[in-house]
């Protein structure tokens, strides 16, 4: 059967440290990386994430099954005048 809407991908985002859904996403294939088999961080509700696992990997997997979970650690940024 054909399909006339462009096939999404629902990712699932984890947060790495407490295992819990950040959350649940529709997109495009095209708004997703081919390949996160390098460092990558995210952008998420205005807090910056680093991408610690993904699975499946490369897009021709995820866009295949329309699913991909991401694994996250929140990036803390520390300002220079607070190091000691």
């Amino acid at each position: 059967m054909l399909s006339f809407f462009k096939k999404t991908i629902e990712v699932n985002f984890i947060d790495e440290v407490s295992g819990k859904t950040i959350g649940l996403s529709k997109m495009k294939p095209e708004q997703l990386p081919d390949a996160f088999d390098k460092p990558t961080t995210l952008q998420i509700a205005g807090k910056e994430w680093q991408v610690i696992n993904a699975e499946p990997v490369y897009s021709s997997d995820f866009i295949r099954s329309g699913k991909l979970t991401i694994h996250l650690k929140s990036i803390e940024h520390v300002h220079p005048q607070n190091v000691r």
